[in-house]
């Protein structure tokens, strides 16, 4: 949840309209490099090759799996098609400012690989619950039960580069999402104008380590089309 100041509605005008171009630029560069970079491979069909019957892709290293970590920030650097279940549980302890409680998401992701270097992802989504006690010493409950959307965030990733000898490899991924702001308030969604996700995550070997053993690792920021205090998140 990014926080700062409020902007003047006299900004609004024209940040939606730096979003918008931000936006298309940064989707149609990524588009064009990864179906440019596509254009030579003749093992399986240049779109949607996970599709592809015929087409035996090995994306990951031997037994790799992508981390849950950071769900909603992190992307590891691979262009696969599949879908995750995302489920959080959260318990407030009684000493907290929420003065006790639970919180919990069920949410689903997807990634579609569009070509072998360029893919959709859709990483946030799904439903929020709060089940909370708050008064602030107040008699009344100021945060209590609600469950509403999320906002939703979609976007493209493409593998810039990639590395291979004999079995050890390292890729570097650049991705470009937006934060659709189209989640419920009751649950601190759908405010603002929303946000981007500039990111670049990477995997390689560990440093003196087996091949087996891949390091992965991710740069990304949270900005806003506004202004506001944006974060940088590194994992």
């Amino acid at each position: 949840m990014a926080m700062g100041l409020a902007s003047s509605s006299s900004r609004r005008p024209l940040a939606r309209r730096t979003r918008g171009w931000v936006l298309r630029f940064g989707l149609v560069w990524l588009a064009s490099a990864g179906v440019a970079l596509a254009a030579g491979a003749d093992e399986c069909r240049t779109f949607f090759p996970d599709f592809d019957s015929e087409c035996e892709r090995s994306v990951r290293p031997e037994g790799g799996v992508m981390p849950m970590s950071a769900p909603y920030i992190f992307e590891d650097p691979y262009i696969q098609t599949g879908v995750n279940f995302v489920g959080i549980w959260h318990d407030f302890p009684e000493n907290s400012i929420l003065e006790g409680g639970q919180a919990g998401v069920l949410a689903l992701q997807a990634r579609v690989a569009i070509t072998d270097r360029v893919a959709f992802i859709a990483t946030k989504d799904g439903l929020t619950f709060f089940d909370l006690n708050a008064k602030y010493g107040l008699d009344t409950t100021v945060l209590g039960d609600e469950t509403g959307f999320m906002n939703i965030t979609a976007g493209l990733k493409v593998k810039a580069w990639e590395w291979q000898q004999e079995n050890r490899s390292a890729i570097v991924t650049p991705s470009l999402r937006y934060e659709i702001p189209v989640g419920n308030q009751s649950v601190f969604q759908g405010n603002d104008d929303g946000l981007f996700i500039p990111a670049v995550s990477a995997a390689e070997p560990a440093i003196g380590g087996a091949p087996t053993i891949i390091c992965l690792s991710s740069f990304g920021m949270r900005v806003t089309p506004t202004p506001i205090i944006n974060l940088v998140s590194l994992s």
